[in-house]
This record gives C-alpha cells, structure tokens and sequence, in this order.
C-alpha cells in the first residue's frame, strides 16, 4: 500500500477524498476514479461500527489508503484493530494534547497504544505481535489538525512532538478562532496556514491540507505541500448530478436553470 508520508517527502503529489457516503462501494469508485487516497470523515459524519468494519475491509481487498479523521479517542482502540493508513485527531491546541494523541495510536517506544493480539494482520498475515507492533509503527500515520488561535500558539510544540507524522489545518475553524467567522480566504487565514505548512516543513512532518479549488491547489503546492483532498463525496457527486442534468435542457424546458 502507498506510504503518503514517504511519497510526500520525495516530492510525489497526493491528491484524496474526504468521504461522507457510509457505503464501500464509494472506495471503489474513488479508487477507480484515480484518487490516491481517501479520508472518512468521522468528525462530521456517524458511521457505525459495523460500516468502519465494512469499509475499512474494502480498503485493505483494494490496497487502497483509507484514512479517518476521528471524532473522539472514544473506542480508538477498536478503530486502530482495523488499520486505518492514518488517524487525524482535530482540535489541537497544546503540545499535551499531541502527546496524548501519540500514546493512544502509536506502540513502544513512542506510545502505549493497546495491543489486540487477533487482529487481522495477526491471523491472516502471519505476523508475529513485535511485527505487527513494528510495522503499525511505522505504516500508521498521525495527523493533528490546527485550527484555533492556541493551536498556532503553541504550533511548534506541537509539531515537534515524536510521533506526530503530518499536519494539517482547519480554515473554517480558524476563521472563527481569529475573529472572521466564514473568511476563510482571508489573508489573516492564507497567513496562518502558510505558517503551519512551514512549521511542518521545518521539522520534517508532512502538510497535508485541504484544497477546494485548482487555484488553492497551486498556491499549496508551491508553498510545498504535496498531500491534498480536495473534495468531499457529496459535493463530488451532486456538482456532477447537476451537469448532467444542464446536458440535457433545451430553453422551451428549462428556461432559467442554466443559471443556477
């Protein structure tokens, strides 16, 4: 499966999908689709233990990164047992809370992360539990999400934290945190994350952000940045539902819904 991490560093460009539809299939379709990667969005979205099984497995059958970003560190021990390719905790504000972060998702000697001893890499792989423990080290990424005014406060305590594999930002939060609620493309906002994909740099981690148009893409990429989603599901599959629709309309028809 594809290291993001280390193809970042070589200067390989990433580009994922955040995913809402809680359906495996829509991994298929991703993948197929060219998508180097994909990341459930579990913040936002209320997918049930048996579809994260589901969709998980699906992943791991496609060779195919799925990502998570988490809600809570509520049953995370459960979650990591599934071998997401990386778990984004959002919300970051102090160095404490990385290091917490590390312990729950990473084993000795940089974490304490519970070991399941039946997992599927266990039983079907063959690995003994120090290979597994090693390998999940060191293939199981961590993202913290900035996206408050502590949060680049204390960015380069958090940042420095070992075990911490990639970092990413939070425009729509931030623009609250900084006083601009919804500004997100704001120079105070473009400042702030220009600040945290250098910060990464910096210290070796990986920026991995969000790019909602080709523009912001380039501008991302120059400043170095190399792993990308750059769209949700929904928005995908809705844009295309209404193109498809504007492809079939003649004026005495639909009159006016060109424009819309």
């Amino acid at each position: 499966m594809i290291d993001l991490a280390e193809r970042a560093r070589q200067g390989h460009v990433s580009r994922g999908l955040y995913i809402t539809i809680p359906e495996p299939q829509i991994l298929e379709m991703v993948k197929s689709a060219g998508y180097d990667f994909a990341r459930l969005d579990g913040e936002h979205v209320n997918f049930s233990a048996g579809t994260l099984e589901n969709m998980f497995r699906t992943a791991r059958l496609l060779d195919f990164p799925l990502q998570i970003r988490l809600g809570s560190m509520e049953n995370l021990d459960a979650l990591l047992a599934l071998e997401p390719a990386a778990v984004m905790m959002p919300g970051i504000g102090k160095k404490k809370e990385a290091e917490a972060f590390v312990r729950r998702t990473k084993f000795l000697p940089l974490g304490h992360r519970g070991m399941y001893g039946f997992s599927d890499r266990i039983r079907f792989d063959g690995l003994s539990r120090k290979e597994y423990m090693e390998a999940a080290n060191q293939h199981l990424h961590t993202i913290v999400q900035i996206e408050s005014r502590e949060g680049l406060d204390n960015l380069e305590a958090i940042v420095q934290v070992p075990g911490i594999d990639m970092i990413s930002s939070g425009k729509a939060d931030l623009s609250q945190a900084l006083g601009m609620p919804g500004e997100t493309t704001s120079p105070e906002i473009a400042s702030a994350e220009e600040r945290i994909v250098k910060t990464a740099l910096k210290y070796g981690k990986v920026p991995t952000l969000y790019a909602e148009t080709p523009e912001r893409f380039h501008r991302l990429y120059a400043m170095g940045v190399r792993c990308f989603i750059i769209g949700f599901d929904c928005g995908i599959c809705m844009e295309a539902m209404k193109n498809r629709r504007m492809q079939y309309c003649v004026e005495s028809v639909c009159g006016s819904e060109k424009d819309k």
